[in-house]
């Protein structure tokens, strides 16, 4: 029985990986605007370093604890990287214990 919940557990990270990199590269060569009008503004606004920005969306994650430990908190961080053009050019995931306001530097 432990052993058909693990690989149920691990079919399903999988399946939401697959989703969330499909959903993170569907956004590449869009623009910025296009972004914030389905995603909303994001968490906090970074500079790449090449006169671009970094648009972040940071979503808050808990895992249970097991055997009396307590829940692991930790942040799921989007990033999307959007050049001089205001383009999407490329998007990465992170997570984190650190905020993502904490993180970055405007």
């Amino acid at each position: 029985m432990k052993y058909a919940i693990a690989v149920f557990s691990i079919i399903l990270l999988f399946i939401g990986c697959v989703s969330e990199r499909d959903t993170m590269t569907s956004w590449q060569g869009h623009t910025a605007n296009e972004l914030i009008m389905s995603w909303g503004a994001p968490t906090t606004v970074a500079t790449d370093g090449a006169n671009g920005k970094i648009y972040i969306y940071q979503y808050l994650q808990e895992l249970p604890g097991y055997y009396g430990q307590p829940n692991q908190v930790y942040y799921h961080l989007r990033e999307f990287y959007v050049n001089t053009n205001n383009v999407v050019y490329y998007w990465r995931t992170e997570n984190t214990s650190v905020p993502a306001v904490n993180v970055y530097v405007h």
